[in-house]
């Protein structure tokens, strides 16, 4: 267990780590939660910005960390597909009971993701028993082409040869490839804006358009490589916004859904 502190994250463990070990995890948890990544230049450029600076000031110093690996975003994501927050969390709870790694620490017990060679011979009708429906063909389908690639050479690959891999996963589309390359691979990219989130953005940026395309040149044009920093950074605003103070215009466009 670690967590993360202003200089650098504290573990927990019950018995001794050898050196190679510890280097390899420190080196996986930097760059998991970007530690010593420099944003200076991007506080630089957008700090007096109409649409970004106030929240660049709010959220100095946070990171674009995902705490998932490839294996466990497809999952997640997966889970989250078309449904609510109620009915995720259900799913969650019975695939992790039933194939989950169960992990115990200070007298708390939680589960992790099962790995995937544990779920690859589960017959697609037992996971259906658990109440996932067609998610239990999705969880077979995306673990079987994960097993083929190396998820730890891929950050090697340049964003073209990184998105051809991706999209060889059952499941990863144009939109969802940019949700993993920015998310799991730290890309600073955004390719596409989904027309269900085109209201979002309209709102965040302060627009009038609701154009998917109008916006992606927007984004474009003042924000160039910087704009999945920009997204992230707003996104999260009002996440805490609608969290502590209900922002009633995000339970409209997202029915399905909690941000909390």
């Amino acid at each position: 267990m670690f967590l993360p502190t202003k200089g650098s994250p504290i573990l927990f463990f019950k018995s001794k780590l050898d050196d190679k070990y510890m280097n390899d995890l420190l080196k996986e948890l930097d760059y998991r939660f970007e530690f010593n990544n420099n944003y200076s230049e991007f506080y630089k450029r957008f700090e007096k910005d109409k649409s970004i600076g106030k929240v660049l000031k709010k959220f100095k110093g946070m990171r674009n960390f995902c705490r998932e690996g490839l294996y466990e975003y497809l999952v997640i994501a997966i889970l989250l597909q078309n449904t609510n927050v109620k009915r995720t969390v259900q799913m969650t709870k019975a695939m992790l009971e039933n194939y989950g790694d169960k992990i115990e620490f200070d007298g708390i017990k939680l589960y992790s993701i099962w790995k995937p060679e544990r779920i690859i011979e589960v017959p697609e009708e037992k996971l259906r028993t658990l109440k996932v429906g067609y998610r239990a063909k999705s969880f077979l389908r995306a673990t079987e082409d994960y097993a083929k690639l190396n998820e730890f050479s891929m950050r090697n690959l340049n964003n073209l040869e990184l998105r051809k891999e991706l999209l060889k996963i059952y499941g990863v589309g144009p939109a969802s490839v940019d949700y993993i390359m920015n998310g799991v691979y730290h890309r600073n990219i955004v390719n596409t804006v989904p027309p269900w989130e085109s209201k979002i953005y309209s709102r965040l940026l302060g627009l009038k358009t609701t154009n998917p395309k109008e916006i992606m040149a927007f984004l474009d044009k003042c924000y160039g490589e910087y704009k999945s920093k920009v997204i992230n950074y707003l996104f999260m605003d009002l996440s805490w916004k609608h969290k502590y103070n209900r922002v009633d215009w995000i339970e409209k466009l997202l029915p399905y859904a909690s941000l909390n």
